[in-house]
This record gives C-alpha cells, sequence and structure tokens, in this order.
C-alpha cells in the first residue's frame, strides 16, 4: 500500500472519507498554529515601524491593532465551522481573508508568519472544492452516534461510484511548487556553490552558533566528512525540485516526500530548526480511507 496518494494523478477515490480527515487534521492544525502567536503583542510596538512598512496598507488604522486578538479568535471561530462541517464554504473563504490579512500586519514585525501561507491557500481551496465535500455536521454526529468502525457511510468505499477529491489534488500541486521555488531559488543564488560542502558546512556554523553558541552532536558529526555535505545538498535540490515533477508526471510520491521529511529530520538535527508544519501539511495524502479500512474491514478496493 503507499503510503502517500499523488492525487494528481488520482483525483478521484472510492470513498471521500480523506477529505473529512484532512478537513478536520488541518483544522487542529491551524487552530493549535494561530493561539499560539501572541497577537496582542503589537499594539506595544512602536507606531512608525507600522507606518512606514511596506504592509501599512494592510493596517486600517493604527489602533486595529488592540483587536488583533478578537480577530485571532475570530478566524479560530471560523476554521472551528469548517472543521465540523456548517458553512464551510464561506467560513473557509473569510477565514483565509483574515489570516492573510493579519499575516501580512504580523510581517512587519517577524516572517515566521509565512509558515501560515499554506494553511491560506488550502483554505481557499477548500472554499472552491466545497461542493465536492459529502460530510456535514449531521454526518459527523452519526460517527459519533455510531463509532468509527461501524459508521458504513464512511468506511464503506462505493461499489458503483467514485468521488472526486480536487482540493487535495491542486493542494498536493501548491505544496509541490512552494519546494520547487525553493529549491531553485537556491540553485539562483548560490549556483554551483551550492554544491560544495563548504557552503552547507558554513551554513551550520552559522546557525549553531547563533542559536546555541556550540555545535550540536549531529552538526559536528556532519561537518567532518566532505562526501556527506555534497550527498546532503545534491538529495536536497533532486527532492524539492524533483516532487513538483513525479506530481505533475503521474508518478509515486513515496520516496520524495520520505526524502524531504528526511531532510527536515536533518535540520532539526543540525541547526535546531524544526519544520514541523510540513509533517502535517504531507499527513493530509495519506490514504487514510485504505488504513481505516484495512484495519476494519479488509482490503481496500484501490489497493
Amino acid at each position: 500500500m503507499r503510503l502517500f496518494i499523488n492525487y494528481f494523478a488520482e483525483p478521484e477515490r472510492f470513498s471521500p472519507f480523506n477529505l473529512l480527515v484532512a478537513r478536520v487534521v488541518l483544522a487542529a492544525y491551524a487552530i493549535w498554529k494561530l493561539l499560539s502567536y501572541r497577537l496582542g503583542e503589537l499594539q506595544h510596538w512602536p507606531d512608525f515601524l507600522f507606518e512606514q512598512s511596506l504592509h501599512s496598507p494592510f493596517l486600517p488604522f493604527v489602533s486595529y491593532r488592540e483587536y488583533l486578538p478578537y480577530v485571532q479568535w475570530t478566524i479560530a471561530f471560523l476554521i472551528i465551522l469548517v472543521a465540523i462541517g456548517v458553512w464551510r464554504k464561506w467560513a473557509a473563504f473569510l477565514a483565509a481573508l483574515l489570516l492573510a490579512h493579519t499575516i501580512a500586519i504580523h510581517y512587519v514585525v517577524t516572517n515566521s508568519g509565512a509558515t501560515f501561507l499554506p494553511v491560506v491557500y488550502a483554505l481557499i481551496l477548500y472554499a472552491v472544492f466545497e461542493f465536492q465535500d459529502p460530510y456535514h455536521r449531521t454526518t459527523l454526529a452519526d460517527i459519533g452516534r455510531r463509532g468509527w468502525t461501524r459508521s458504513k457511510s464512511f468506511l464503506q468505499p462505493g461499489k458503483a461510484s467514485r468521488y472526486r477529491l480536487d482540493w487535495l489534488k491542486w493542494m498536493l500541486v501548491v505544496i509541490g511548487m512552494t519546494y520547487a521555488f525553493t529549491g531553485l531559488s537556491k540553485m539562483a543564488s548560490a549556483q554551483v556553490n551550492w554544491f560544495s560542502p563548504y557552503n552547507l558546512s558554513r551554513t551550520i556554523l552559522r546557525e549553531n552558533i547563533m542559536s546555541f553558541g556550540e555545535l550540536l552532536p549531529a552538526a559536528a558529526l556532519m561537518i567532518q566528512s566532505e562526501v556527506v555535505l555534497t550527498m546532503s545538498t545534491i538529495a536536497t535540490i533532486i527532492f524539492e525540485v524533483g516532487l513538483i515533477l513525479v506530481i505533475i508526471l503521474r508518478r509515486r510520491i513515496d520516496i520524495f516526500v520520505l526524502g524531504l521529511l528526511g531532510m527536515h529530520v536533518m535540520i532539526a538535527l543540525t541547526m535546531g530548526i524544526f519544520f514541523f508544519d510540513q509533517f502535517i501539511l504531507f499527513a493530509l495524502f495519506v490514504p487514510w480511507d485504505a488504513l481505516v479500512h484495512r484495519f476494519t474491514r479488509g482490503v481496500w478496493p484501490t489497493d
């Protein structure tokens, strides 16, 4: 069984179950991430930072920053509506707009909010393809009443019908393009120097000194081998640029997704930077329908 689904190659499934899982997982992640930001602190920063910023048009008036916590909870409420299946289309669209607007204001202080962009894209795409999602609040109530293993409407694949999951199809393309742009930008800025072991070792040393004042054990071990450094730089470009290629060529994406997740693990071990978000995003493309069906009823029709 595949670990991840290339929805660009297979936008149809025997069950729309993966839409429900992806919607709930994305919503839970987005709410957790959103509420972890202390947006109310922005009102204590000097006014001139916002007035002279390129992002100043996003600030209707200076005192608007005082209301950001209320906007924050409004976005969380809208995402909850999407998760439970109430007013999904307009709630997703409005949540995306408010979140993008809030990110633009937050960007004046730090660019860490840019990691919200995949959530914004996901909400917009969900609003576009919401009509393909048959699950709503009554179906969720059915699951709670009957239990996962006894809810035939969720776990039994349709025998004659197939369901389109275009939301996940285009979300996969967005993620693939994001990685491709990242890889190509490295090539454009550093060119062939990117593949030099000294380039990567210098980056590792800089991040360790700036963040920890000393080398992490994995970093100290890695910079001792030019072969490992060179292979890491080559693999990075292959996985980042290659993902979008295998997506549009309609090939299996397992190796490239695992390679990218492995890359993020190595970055965490050697530089202390953990891209937790990517693990959640790639979880959207796990064949949850097949996994649940395998453990409850047998073999999934598409295996």
